[in-house]
């Protein structure tokens, strides 16, 4: 591949990281040291402001109706967790409310309740 007229060629690899990694060897600069520091002293050197931090986050909702049993029972799993992975916690979160309707023969009836969420697992509040 070659480099477009007038436009520089690729950078080098500069690698921060706490640990060794397997592509230390390609690289120009290494650093263990911790990625947060790092930064805030190259934006230093930059004369630059390190800008205020602002967490992005998206929530995930699943669901799933599992089979009904003999009884015409029906098992509903509901989970809300970070976009990020399921392990992870969701810190702004307090509390999750589920209300939902189902019918039995000529009746309905409505079951609700709040659960709350701590330590990333849902607890019967």
């Amino acid at each position: 591949v070659r480099a477009a007229v007038g436009k520089p060629g690729p950078g080098k690899l500069a690698i921060v990281n706490l640990q060794k990694t397997p592509k230390d060897k390609k690289a120009a600069v290494v650093i263990h040291a911790r990625t947060d520091a790092v930064m805030a002293a190259v934006l230093a050197a930059l004369r630059l402001p390190v800008p205020d931090y602002a967490r992005v986050d998206r929530l995930v909702v699943s669901h799933v109706l599992k089979n009904t049993d003999a009884r015409g029972n029906t098992d509903f799993v509901l989970r809300v967790g970070s976009a990020h992975a399921w392990g992870c916690q969701v810190p702004w979160l307090a509390a999750v409310e589920v209300s939902f309707s189902f019918v039995t023969g000529d009746e309905t009836a409505v079951k609700s309740g709040t659960r709350s969420v701590l330590g990333g697992r849902m607890d019967k509040g």
